[in-house]
């Protein structure tokens, strides 16, 4: 049992009833070892003796013995209303809890953010954090065969890409690896290149990013790149052609990128 599943069987619990109850022994174990489990549950005792106090400081109707005593047949109709009072009452408060207990054990997830700066960001964070390549290999075809391969043949098989991938050849620019990427749970392809103006050969200093135009909300208009200097040191061209949306980065100045993009995309 992990310490959600004790949550689950704990929020049944009743501090003054159940401590003997062999069906809760696993989960108040589990709370003895588990500091943030036992914090919650003794958040849950104390809510749910102070909600059975409140209870019980329900004050008895004045008159009501009197009315019992009179009429009984009003009384009968008098307590049966009141019982069906109790009850609608008691039903709203057991759901105000669960409800309560739901969104602590279960808390929403945040709203996802599908904006083309927050999907630049996060492809700008990945050149930071540079993560291991699915393959690494000078090729750039080799690259792009391997992406294909693995599901994300529609992102790197575009006329974009191949327009690219002849202008950086013609530059001499070759391959380092490539990645497929996961963002807002939209697939990204990612092709690093090395330009031959570092002293390593297998240090990328380009970065080619392609996701579908439609996993965006306000993507760059046309085919003409925006250029961003991203900080110092990274910049980026940004732009859409057809049904794609395209990140080229390098760790340079605009000057350094320019180059690298076809005349005409």
């Amino acid at each position: 049992m992990n310490s959600l599943e004790a949550k689950q069987v704990l929020l049944l619990y009743r501090p003054a009833v159940d401590r003997d109850d062999p069906d809760f022994t696993e989960a108040l174990a589990l709370t003895k070892a588990d500091p943030a489990l036992n914090t919650w549950f003794q958040q849950h005792c104390a809510f749910q003796n102070a909600a059975g106090s409140a209870f019980n400081d329900i004050p008895v109707p004045e008159g009501l013995k009197e009315q019992i005593l009179s009429e009984r047949k009003a009384h009968l109709t008098l307590t049966s209303r009141r019982r069906a009072l109790v009850a609608a009452c008691a039903v709203v408060v057991i759901a105000f809890c669960g409800v309560l207990s739901f969104r602590t054990i279960f808390p929403p997830k945040p709203t996802l953010d599908y904006s083309f700066a927050n999907f630049h960001t996060n492809m700008i964070g990945v050149i930071i954090r540079y993560p291991v390549m699915d393959i690494t290999t000078n090729n750039v075809q080799a690259i792009r065969s391997y992406l294909a391969q693995h599901g994300q043949s529609n992102l790197v098989s575009t006329p974009a890409v191949d327009k690219i991938v002849q202008t950086v050849q013609t530059a001499n620019v070759a391959g380092t690896g490539g990645k497929v990427l996961d963002w807002q749970d939209k697939p990204v392809a990612m092709i690093c290149l090395n330009s031959g103006k570092n002293a390593n050969p297998k240090k990328p200093d380009l970065f080619l990013f392609v996701v579908d135009k439609s996993a965006v909300t306000g993507p760059p208009l046309g085919p003409t790149p925006v250029f961003t200097q991203v900080r110092r040191g990274i910049v980026s061209g940004s732009w859409t052609s057809g049904d794609k949306t395209y990140i080229l980065a390098g760790l340079g100045d605009e000057d350094f990128l320019k180059p690298y993009f076809p005349v005409a995309l």
